[in-house]
């Protein structure tokens, strides 16, 4: 079960220590790098321009813009798989975050759509690549919220509403299944343009009405597994029988790689890093990293 400072938003920070998430029964480094590795923070922000290019290469052959997409009817949209991809920018835009202007917008279209997504099982100290089952729905978007630019350059996003969660499975080379959500909930991101991290809360994959198949769950059902009311104390199906909906804590990184000053779109790359699903409190989770590209408009 996770304690109630698990939900405490902590302050945005930038940084290159690797993020921790934690859990009241178990406290895990989310990132096990060796010394000759990269931290999960530097390796987005050591440089944005060679992230975006690797991250970009999965959805470079169907990229659209947010104008030819605005074109495109319902029909041509259904089943082509262009509602789960984010909008490009125009190729002949090649304008970086200097382009960035101090101020406070309206972000609009706040899209984010993977394109890796790794996995670490528990005990394991190393992630390793993992086979996404879910169909073409995966990507958050039509997300709104706020966008500040500092005059130093720094810059604040705030996500507010929005298609923000999206449940996802992915399969590793063991064939065991993880299913988790993949999210950005009530995320508050600030610091340098070219890399910033903050935290976000994670839902439970599963609601606190959901109930297992002998009836338990965290709001409704039975306090403890029919059958057993004569076995004596349960203390040893306790973590089946307490069930918990509370959220978790995720890391988020961001980069932004282009902007176009005219349209007031912004493109860039993110990294994020979160528990899989932990059947409501009953068995530990694993730790999934996803990486792909975001996109926002700003008025």
């Amino acid at each position: 079960m996770l304690s109630a400072a698990a939900t405490t938003r902590a302050p945005c920070t930038h940084s290159s220590a690797p993020p921790r998430l934690q859990r009241s029964s178990v406290s895990v480094m989310a990132i096990a790098r060796s010394n000759a590795q990269p931290s999960w923070n530097e390796r987005i922000t050591k440089g944005a321009a060679a992230f975006f290019s690797v991250a970009m290469v999965a959805g470079a052959a169907s990229a659209i813009t947010y104008d030819e997409l605005q074109g495109l009817s319902y029909k041509e949209v259904k089943g082509s798989g262009l509602a789960n991809q984010c909008p490009a920018i125009r190729d002949e835009v090649e304008d970086g975050v200097e382009s960035l202007k101090p101020g406070s917008f309206r972000m609009e279209g706040f899209c984010m759509e993977p394109t890796s997504f790794k996995f670490k099982p528990v005990g394991s100290s190393r992630f390793e690549p993992s086979t996404l089952l879910t169909r073409n729905t995966y990507s958050l978007d039509k997300m709104s919220g706020t966008f500040k630019v500092a005059s130093n350059g720094n810059v604040e996003i705030q996500e507010e509403d929005g298609i923000d969660f999206a449940p996802a499975t992915v399969k590793i080379q063991r064939g065991e299944r993880f299913p988790f959500m993949f999210t950005i909930k009530n995320l508050v991101a600030s610091g340098p343009a070219t890399g910033f991290t903050c935290e976000f809360d994670v839902p439970s994959y599963r609601g606190a009405t959901f109930m297992d198949p002998s009836g338990r769950g965290p709001a409704q059902g039975w306090d403890y597994q029919k059958g057993l009311q004569a076995a004596g104390t349960q203390d040893e199906f306790a973590s089946e029988n307490v069930k918990s909906a509370i959220p978790t804590r995720g890391q988020a990184a961001f980069a932004i790689s282009k902007v176009d000053p005219t349209s007031g779109e912004v493109l860039g790359v993110f990294r994020t890093l979160q528990f899989t699903d932990d059947d409501l409190g009953t068995k530990q989770p694993g730790q999934v990293e996803v990486e792909g590209i975001w996109y926002a408009r700003l008025s």
